[in-house]
């Protein structure tokens, strides 16, 4: 099991470490609440910011995901790019300026994003309502996009914003301000 807490940010590397490294609970009692130290979650290891990957600046870093191999992937949903550094925090690839079918897709506002054990990437372009499949080459094989089918509601706004791809292929995708659930795509792409 691979676990790495990974702080992506646009303020300097500097700023991070002088910040307090306190950390905390509280309890409460009717009337009373007080702070009790906890010990922490995670320990501080590294920033990582445009200028350490020599990348132009993040523009809202959106979500991050780490796999197997220990690429971390940072959506900037600000430049409609796909950052992925090496588990040493080194540049590894951008993906954007994407394209399928002969169509250019900019995702700019894209919220989240899986990979998937053989690192196909799953990008939740949220501003354009569609999940778009490609790969570290920036080879898109799919875009998902909402069907027409008679269990969506027609009133439905399809924003995705979280991906989870399970074992078997299947694709779990929840749009944000939904409460209907998940949808749900068989592992061809299909809606099911």
């Amino acid at each position: 099991l691979l676990t790495m807490t990974v702080l992506v940010t646009t303020a300097s590397a500097e700023d991070i470490q002088k910040s307090p490294y306190d950390t905390y609970t509280y309890w409460t009692a009717p009337g009373t609440r007080w702070n009790v130290s906890a010990t922490p979650m995670y320990e501080y290891k590294a920033t990582i910011d445009a200028a350490s990957l020599g990348v132009t600046v993040f523009k809202d870093p959106a979500d991050v995901f780490t796999d197997e191999k220990g690429l971390i992937y940072i959506v900037d949903s600000g430049n409609g790019r796909v950052v992925v550094a090496n588990a040493d925090y080194t540049l590894k690839t951008e993906i954007k300026n994407l394209s399928f079918k002969g169509e250019k897709l900019n995702f700019t506002g894209a919220a989240g994003i899986f990979v998937t054990k053989d690192q196909t990437i799953y990008i939740a372009d949220t501003e354009n309502a569609r999940v778009i499949v490609t790969d570290l080459n920036s080879k898109v094989s799919d875009v998902l996009t909402l069907p027409d089918e008679d269990v969506i509601p027609a009133n439905f706004n399809y924003r995705p914003a979280k991906i989870a791809v399970d074992s078997h292929g299947y694709t779990y995708i929840l749009s944000d301000g939904s409460y209907y659930g998940a949808l749900l795509y068989k592992p061809d792409g299909s809606f099911l």
